[in-house]
């Protein structure tokens, strides 16, 4: 799993400025580093951190604490999101996400500053008030993934996941866009109906998921099957679908324009 990387634009505080803070998943850390590549400081966070999201104004950073190290790891995971308030390079907090764990993918409405995070146990998507410190909905995104647990202690709703695992919001702000990686799809969910808008199913497992710049294209790498998908958002349809070399099991895929 590659590090996460951001470009941190703020003055600082303290000392030399950060350029990057770094996810190191398996010592369980944010490093911040200066653009020279020296390590400034570092916060502890929850166990194997995955993936970050600013808060709207980029003052918090959330960081989801999945607990394991890889996805097919088998294991209940953690069930926290850490908040680190990026000026001060300290952590002010974390969300408790209770029974739903194995916290994934995130991003962050702009309007409303509330999270999205995938969730691989029970299968997912979560809604988050990271002012209240709560789960305010969960999603249903069909399917049924391997890590996923029967019934959900919180709401008693039998679970139908396809392990999620990253999540992109559109420029436009009205549609979240989710790979789904053992269910072998791309699902849509629309943010003012708060409600999933349509599957799409692909021709293998998608461990990645990128959109345009204008949102209205997704690009998937199906690793498994050695070919890319490319999907309309705004049709919810298939485009294209690019093979790869035999054995190359393409993974993340950038557009260039």
């Amino acid at each position: 799993m590659k590090l996460v990387l951001l470009i941190l634009s703020i003055a600082p505080l303290f000392g030399q400025a950060p350029a990057m803070a770094v996810v190191e998943k398996k010592a369980g850390m944010v490093g911040f580093y200066a653009a020279d590549g020296k390590r400034l400081s570092e916060v502890k966070v929850g166990s194997f951190p995955h993936e970050t999201a600013f808060s709207p104004d980029r003052r918090f950073l959330y960081v989801t604490d999945n607990g394991l190290l890889w996805m097919t790891d088998p294991g209940e995971g953690f069930n926290t999101i850490s908040i680190i308030e990026v000026a001060t390079r300290r952590m002010t907090g974390t969300i408790d996400l209770g029974s739903y764990r194995r916290p994934h993918g995130i991003a962050v409405l702009p309007k409303t500053g509330q999270i999205v995070t995938t969730i691989e146990n029970p299968d997912g998507l979560l809604l988050v008030d990271p002012v209240a410190r709560k789960v305010v909905r969960k999603y249903d995104v069909k399917g049924k993934s391997p890590f996923a647990t029967d019934k959900n202690e919180v709401s008693g709703e039998i679970q139908t996941g396809a392990n999620p695992a990253r999540v992109e919001l559109t420029p436009d702000e009205k549609t979240l866009v989710y790979n789904l990686q053992s269910g072998e799809g791309i699902g849509f969910i629309d943010v003012q109906a708060r409600k999933q808008v349509a599957e799409v199913r692909l021709p293998g497992r998608p461990l990645s998921l990128s959109l345009s710049r204008d949102g209205r294209t997704a690009y998937l790498g199906l690793q498994d099957s050695d070919k890319i998908a490319i999907v309309s958002v705004p049709e919810k349809k298939i485009v294209r679908i690019i093979p790869t070399p035999a054995g190359a099991g393409p993974d993340t895929v950038t557009p260039l324009s």
